[in-house]
């Protein structure tokens, strides 16, 4: 083998490799992305259609991001609302949104039940945190939305 053709592998060896640990990165900035494109749509739909047509991992990135931004603002939260929070975070995995999980939110699940407790004397901002990813939609966008079509 000529020293030329085994620098050319070598090099395209490493370009393959960087490329792959670059991918991780990748995702997580898309995440990113997403959860700000998200913020900015005014209606449900929108919302939905957008979501749906994500693939598995940014749909995770974008909940996990949507979880840890309220966090970051509701200070005021309790050690139990805390919890489930931070639990939501695990659960929102890829797995999750390929259906390889079993059902984890529903009523007489572990999440469920906790869920209930930590926020049954604050339903309004349970359903701001775990209702949709990004922040509340505008009220006449909220009201458009659930008419009936």
């Amino acid at each position: 083998m000529s020293s030329a053709y085994c620098v050319r592998v070598l090099v395209v060896g490493i370009a393959a490799v960087f490329f792959v640990l670059s991918l991780p990165l990748h995702c997580k900035a898309q995440g990113e992305d997403d959860y700000a494109a998200i913020s900015r749509m005014t209606t449900l739909k929108e919302r939905r259609e957008f979501f749906v047509s994500l693939s598995p991992e940014r749909q995770s990135s974008l909940w996990r991001k949507h979880y840890q931004t309220e966090l970051n603002k509701h200070p005021e939260l309790t050690p139990d609302q805390k919890a489930v929070v931070d639990l939501a975070i695990v659960i929102a995995s890829p797995d999750l949104f390929k259906g390889k999980l079993p059902e984890v939110d529903g009523p007489g699940s572990v999440f469920g039940t906790a869920l209930e407790k930590a926020f049954k004397d604050a339903r309004a901002l349970g359903q701001e945190i775990f209702g949709q990813p990004g922040p509340p939609l505008p009220k006449v966008a909220q009201q458009k939305d659930s008419k009936p079509k």
